[in-house]
């Protein structure tokens, strides 16, 4: 009876434990596809940031991410995953995502995702004309060098753009759908952040974002 006694206790404070463990964000993940991260923004479960300012308005509904940067005194908005982890030994991988333009800046409409590495920055943008766009920007200098600018065939403004960027060995490959844009060297071989970003007064809707390892 001890015995079973025993069994039963430890049963009970399994079921427990597993019943009130925090939920790993990363669970739904399909490991074995590479991916370390692919949202298609049903829930929120990367930390994505949610909030409602007079800068800008973040959050997640019926399978979208709306990014809306409603300051026009500033150069941009952008958001991430509030976990960083996926980013340890991040060295050759795939960013890709899905966007469709809600509304248009005032100014300079533009979309897309960058990387951070130290002091340098990498963005890769499709603007409201339909061009894709990458510049390097130094933190240090202040200096911004444009990499590639090449217009995307068949662009069409209030359709949804899927662009992708493909990164190994201090390089990338830039694309809007399977179409490549440019290519080009990069200084930075390791990565503080990767972000997605509007510019200033632009309304976006992102249907999916997705991080694989290659």
């Amino acid at each position: 009876m001890k015995k079973q006694n025993l069994y039963l206790t430890v049963l009970l404070s399994f079921i427990l434990n597993a019943c009130f463990l925090p939920s790993n964000p990363f669970k739904h993940v399909h490991h074995d596809d590479g991916y370390v991260i692919k949202d298609n923004f049903l829930r929120n479960n990367f930390g994505w940031i949610e909030e409602k300012t007079v800068s800008h308005d973040l959050y997640i509904k019926n399978g979208y991410y709306f990014i809306h940067s409603k300051d026009t005194s500033f150069q941009y908005s952008s958001t991430a995953p509030l976990d960083k982890s996926f980013l340890m030994g991040l060295n050759s991988f795939e960013v890709e995502s899905a966007f469709r333009l809600v509304s248009r800046s005032p100014g300079q409409t533009q979309y897309g995702f960058f990387l951070v590495s130290g002091i340098l920055r990498y963005d890769f943008i499709i603007d409201g004309e339909g061009n894709g766009l990458v510049y390097e920007s130094n933190g240090s200098t202040g200096e911004t060098r444009l990499m590639v600018e090449e217009p995307i065939p068949g662009f069409e403004s209030d359709a949804v753009h899927k662009i992708k960027v493909k990164v190994s060995d201090y390089a990338f490959s830039f694309y809007a759908g399977e179409t490549l844009l440019g290519e080009g060297k990069l200084n930075s071989g390791s990565w503080q952040d990767i972000r997605l970003l509007v510019s200033s007064g632009t309304g976006l809707m992102v249907s999916f974002f997705g991080i694989k390892r290659i």
